[in-house]
C-alpha cells in the first residue's frame, strides 16, 4: 500500500463529493488546492483494501457453487438457502490488521481534508464495519463537511447501530429537514419495501394522503412498540446514508454500483460479512473463477406489513398478519436486541361500555415453539448474497422486467457481459435460514415483560398497558375511548434476545341510539362454572384460537341495546373455514340427532337498554377433526336485522 507521511498545512479550495448539496455549515472547512490528489489516494487505498479482501477471505463450509435463485434482480442472484446449511468462517487476522492500516492512513487524509464527505463516509462505514460504531459517532459529531445533512445522516447510522433508536430518530429528522425536498421524500417512501399489492397501492397515493399512509407504514414497520424509537425506519434511514457512502467506491464484490445493489441494499441491508469461493470449472467455463459471498444478518424478518394491512390498518383481522414471512420475503430486518422473533399465540375482543372500548387479550408464546436454527446459533451471520454462485446455461429468468445498465468495465478488470450466459450474478441474496433441522426453544424466562398497546397510528394517541405475568402468558382487560386502534401484544425477553409479537386491528364507533350491536366474541377457558359476567369470564380468555382434538371450550359474548322485555334467539354455528357447513352444531355438541338443527333460544325481559347483556356456552367437540373452522354466534331479535359475530377456531391433532 502506499503511505502518506507528515502532512503538511495546504493551501484552501472548494470540492464537493458525493454530488451533496442543500445546506451549507457556516463552519465547513474548505478542501485544500491539493484535495483532488489527497481524494483520488483515499480512493486507491480504499480499492487496495477491498482487493485485498478478496484475496484473503475464507471459503463457506458446507454451501458449493450452483443452484437455483430464489430472487434475481438485475446482476444479482439471490438464494433464500433454507436448504443449504452454511458456517461462516471467522475473518483472517490479517485481514484485520489490513483494514486497521487501511483505516490508519484514511484518518491521516481525513485529517488533512476533514470537509471531503466522500473520505468522511468511508471511514464512517469501515470503523463501524470493525463494530466500533461509538468510534464511527465521534467522527460523524467531529464532521466538517460542507453539506449538514450529510453529518446528520452519518451520525444517525452510528447511533442506530448502538441501538440507539431516539438519538438516530432525531439526527435522521434533521437531516431529512436540511436535505433537498425530493431526496427527502424518496428516502421516507416505502414503496421499495412494499410487497407488490402495498407497491401498486402505495403508487396511488397523492398528497397529503401519501404522507399519511407513508408514515402509517413505517408504524406499523417498528418491530416492537415496547422498544423506544422505531429502529425499522432508521434501519431504512441507515441503508440509504450507505447507498451514498458505497455508490462511489469499490463494492466488497468488486463490480461496479448499479441498481440492482442499491435496491438489494435499501430491501434487505448491508452485509455484515464476506466469504469467497471458486466457481466449479465446466467444459462451458474454462476459466474458473472466485467469487465472493456476502452474509447478513440471521433470522432477519419482514417487519414491514403488506399491501392487504396497509390498505386498513385499524381494520386488521386475526391472521391476517402472519407475523414475519421468512419462506419469500419482500423486504428483511433482524433487530440486534432480538433476534429471535416469534410469532405469538393470541386473541384480541371488544366489548361496549357506552362511549368507551373494553378489549380483553389472551396471549402466551406458545410451549415446546420450534424454531429454525441458523447459522448465527453457532456464531456466525445468517443470511448469504452471493453474487456469482449460479452457472446456467441460459441466463436466468427477471422476475420483473427492470432496466439493466450499459455494461461498463470493471476498474482495473474486463467488462462482464450482459449476454454472457455465465455472468456473475450479483450478491445481496437472502439466506438467513439455513436450516439444520428444528430445535426447541424454551418459554420466555423468568425476566420476559408483556405489554399491550392500542395504537391510533403515528400522529394519534397510543395506550399502553404493561402486564404483571413473568411467565409470558397472561390475559389483559383494559378499558380506551372509543376509536380506531392496532392492538400489538408484545412479550419481551432482551435477557434472551428473544421476542413474540402479535398483531390486530380493534376499532369500535359509538352505538347508534336504538339499535342493537353485538360484541366480538371471546374463548373462554373450559372452566367448571360457566361465567356469567365479563367480569368474570376475561381471567379465563384462552391464549388464542387453538384447541386440542377432542377438545372443549366456553364462548362469551354481550349484546347492547335490546328493549326491555325483549326477547332473541342464539344460534351456534361451527363452518368450515372457507369452506361449506361443515355439519349441524347439535350433532357435534351432542345436544341432538344429526340433520337436526339446533337454535338455542331463549327470552330475556326487564334489560336495560344501554346495559350489556353477557352470555356464555360451552362447546364439546369430540367429534370435529383437526382444522382450521370459523365458530358464529348469530342472535336475532323479532323485527330487527340479525346480529353475527365469528372468531376463528382451529383444532391440531
Amino acid at each position: 500500500m502506499r503511505r502518506i507521511g507528515a502532512l503538511a498545512v495546504l493551501p484552501l479550495a472548494l470540492a464537493g463529493p458525493l454530488g451533496l448539496s442543500a445546506q451549507v455549515r457556516e463552519d465547513a472547512e474548505p478542501l485544500p488546492t491539493d484535495s483532488t490528489e489527497l481524494r483520488e489516494l483515499a480512493e486507491e487505498l480504499q480499492l487496495q483494501f477491498e482487493s485485498y479482501r478478496q484475496t484473503k477471505l475464507p471459503a463457506p463450509i458446507g454451501w458449493g457453487s450452483g443452484g437455483g435463485c430464489d430472487l434475481i434482480i438485475g446482476r444479482i442472484c439471490k438464494r433464500h438457502g433454507k436448504d443449504r446449511p452454511s458456517i461462516p468462517g471467522e475473518e483472517p487476522v490479517d485481514l484485520s490488521l489490513a483494514r486497521m492500516e487501511f483505516l490508519k492512513e484514511l484518518g491521516a487524509i481525513h485529517q488533512a481534508i476533514p470537509g471531503d464527505e466522500w473520505v468522511l463516509g468511508q471511514m464512517v462505514l469501515y470503523v463501524g464495519e470493525e463494530g466500533r460504531w461509538d468510534a464511527a459517532e465521534s467522527l460523524a459529531r467531529r464532521c466538517r463537511a460542507v453539506t449538514q445533512w450529510w453529518c446528520d445522516s452519518l451520525l444517525g447510522m452510528s447511533l442506530h447501530h448502538q441501538r440507539r433508536y431516539p438519538e438516530a430518530e432525531t439526527a435522521f429528522r434533521q437531516a431529512l429537514a436540511a436535505m433537498p425536498e425530493k431526496q427527502a421524500r424518496e428516502w421516507q417512501d416505502p414503496r421499495v419495501v412494499l410487497d407488490g399489492s402495498g407497491d401498486g397501492k402505495a403508487g396511488d397515493w397523492k398528497d397529503p394522503v401519501r404522507d399519511s399512509l407513508n408514515a402509517w407504514v413505517w408504524h406499523l414497520s417498528d418491530p416492537l412498540y415496547a422498544v423506544p424509537g422505531n429502529d425499522r425506519w432508521t434501519e431504512q434511514m441507515s441503508r440509504f446514508t450507505e447507498v451514498l457512502v458505497r455508490e462511489e467506491a469499490e463494492h466488497p464484490f468488486g463490480i461496479l454500483w448499479g441498481f440492482d445493489l442499491e435496491e438489494l441494499l435499501l430491501r434487505f441491508g448491508g452485509s455484515i460479512s464476506w466469504e469467497r469461493q471458486r466457481r466449479v470449472q465446466t467444459s462451458m467455463n474454462l476459466n474458473a473463477q472466485q467469487d465472493m459471498v456476502g452474509r447478513g444478518k440471521a433470522h432477519a424478518r419482514q417487519f414491514v406489513p403488506p399491501g392487504d394491512v396497509v390498505d386498513d390498518p385499524t381494520g386488521i383481522p386475526w391472521g391476517a398478519w402472519p407475523v414475519l414471512e421468512v419462506n419469500s420475503p419482500h423486504t428483511t430486518y433482524a433487530p440486534d436486541y432480538s433476534p429471535m422473533f416469534r410469532p405469538l399465540e393470541f386473541q384480541v375482543a371488544r366489548f361496549r361500555r357506552g362511549d368507551s372500548l373494553r378489549v380483553v387479550v389472551g396471549f402466551e408464546p406458545g410451549e415446546g415453539t420450534a424454531r429454525v436454527a441458523s447459522v448465527a446459533d453457532a456464531g456466525g451471520a445468517g443470511e448469504d448474497f452471493d453474487p456469482f454462485s449460479t452457472l446456467r446455461e441460459d441466463p436466468p429468468p427477471q422476475e420483473e422486467a427492470r432496466p439493466q445498465y450499459p455494461q461498463q468495465p470493471r476498474r482495473g478488470g474486463n467488462p462482464n457481459n450482459w449476454n454472457d450466459p455465465f455472468r456473475r450474478v450479483d450478491p445481496r441474496e437472502e439466506a438467513a435460514y439455513r436450516d439444520p433441522g428444528p430445535t426447541i426453544e424454551p418459554p420466555p424466562g423468568p425476566f420476559a415483560e408483556t405489554y399491550l398497546f392500542l395504537s391510533e397510528g403515528p400522529d394519534g394517541a397510543m395506550f399502553d398497558f404493561k402486564g404483571e405475568s413473568e411467565s409470558g402468558r397472561g390475559t389483559f382487560d383494559v378499558m380506551v375511548e372509543n376509536g380506531n386502534y392496532v392492538a400489538s401484544i408484545e412479550v419481551v425477553d432482551l435477557a434472551e434476545a428473544r421476542s413474540w409479537r402479535g398483531r390486530q386491528g380493534a376499532s369500535q364507533v359509538d352505538l347508534v341510539p336504538g339499535l342493537t350491536a353485538i360484541s366480538d366474541v371471546l374463548l373462554i377457558e373450559d372452566v367448571e362454572n360457566l361465567p356469567e359476567t365479563l367480569e368474570s369470564a376475561a381471567p379465563h380468555a384462552m391464549k388464542g384460537h387453538t384447541i386440542p382434538l377432542g377438545g372443549s371450550l366456553i364462548a362469551g359474548w354481550e349484546v347492547y341495546g335490546l328493549r326491555p322485555g325483549e326477547g332473541m334467539s342464539v344460534n351456534v354455528v361451527v363452518n368450515e373455514k372457507d369452506g361449506d357447513f361443515f355439519q349441524a352444531i347439535g350433532e357435534l355438541l351432542r345436544l341432538s340427532e344429526p340433520e337436526e338443527p339446533v337454535t338455542l333460544t331463549w327470552e330475556e325481559g326487564g334489560v336495560d337498554g344501554m346495559q350489556a347483556f353477557f352470555r356464555s356456552v360451552r362447546l364439546s367437540l369430540p367429534n370435529l377433526p383437526a382444522g382450521e373452522y370459523v365458530l358464529s354466534i348469530e342472535v336475532v331479535t323479532p323485527g330487527r336485522t340479525a346480529m353475527v359475530s365469528s372468531t376463528p377456531l382451529i383444532v391440531t391433532p
